[in-house]
């Protein structure tokens, strides 16, 4: 057992009598699972708000988020792939709950870029032309996310037909 996944079962503590019960190891494990999935939506929510609300500091800190997040979510699949699972092998790309996570990574990243560097990503000076193409391309960026999301959905069903 390498040292990364000695590591992984001790923050787990999956060696505990608890998982000897194969009940309560799924039903933890699918608790773990939502558990895991609402901090990843609170933290990315967070940085979302954080550099628009906060400002720098604001920023700083939704930047942290975003390292810790991304670091934490490596480890997880880290260790599915050390139990020889491929995440990526059997998940779908453009899902509703995928394209929440972009736009609201977006949003953050977005926020930050401004926070911190106004001069070189939101001009001091910026025209009527600069904000009319913001308008737009927050339009045309709005409608591509929301057809991404409609299309998901539509082969999500189809999937779910041919299934049946």
């Amino acid at each position: 057992m390498s040292t990364f996944t000695a590591t992984m079962r001790f923050v787990g503590d999956l060696d505990s009598e608890f998982y000897d019960d194969e009940r309560q190891r799924d039903v933890w494990n699918e608790s773990a699972a939502v558990g895991l999935q609402l901090h990843i939506f609170g933290g990315l929510i967070a940085a979302a708000v954080l550099p628009w609300a906060a400002g720098p500091t604001g920023a700083w800190i939704s930047l942290g988020i975003i390292v810790f997040g991304a670091v934490v979510n490596y480890a997880t699949i880290g260790y599915a792939k050390s139990k020889n699972v491929d995440l990526f092998a059997e998940s779908r790309w453009f899902t509703a709950r995928a394209n929440v996570t972009a736009a609201l990574m977006l949003v953050a990243l977005v926020g930050i870029g401004v926070t911190l560097a106004p001069d070189r990503y939101l001009p001091s000076r910026a025209g009527a032309d600069t904000w009319a193409g913001l308008v737009v391309g927050g339009i045309v960026g709005g409608g591509a996310v929301a057809l991404m999301i409609r299309r998901s959905r539509r082969r999500k069903q189809q999937f779910e037909t041919e299934e049946d």
